[in-house]
């Protein structure tokens, strides 16, 4: 309960907080930046993201379909080879 004297008021220390004593002065809310809120730097990595998607500069279906059949060319060869040298080794351990 506060203290009611003829001049002042003053406050039951119970009532009062730590955070409320400060010799500053009242705490005074500063305004935020805008370009330092989470949901605005979400929204230009999203719009950085989509640009940069825009830029890409894709492969042509022809130039994958070369590419995946030289590597099949490839590891069948080389399929071969192993399977000769793992048939020379079978001859020879038997």
């Amino acid at each position: 309960m506060a203290k009611i004297d003829s001049k002042t008021i003053t406050p039951d220390p119970k009532d009062i907080k730590m955070d409320q004593i400060k010799k500053d002065g009242p705490k005074v809310k500063k305004p935020k930046d805008p370009t330092k809120t989470f949901s605005y730097r979400t929204k230009r990595w999203f719009f950085g993201v989509g640009k940069e998607f825009g830029r890409v500069s894709w492969v042509k279906r022809k130039h994958i379909l070369q590419d995946f059949a030289v590597i099949v060319v490839i590891v069948a060869i080389l399929a071969l080879i192993f399977l000769g040298i793992d048939a020379i080794y079978m001859a020879i351990l038997k």
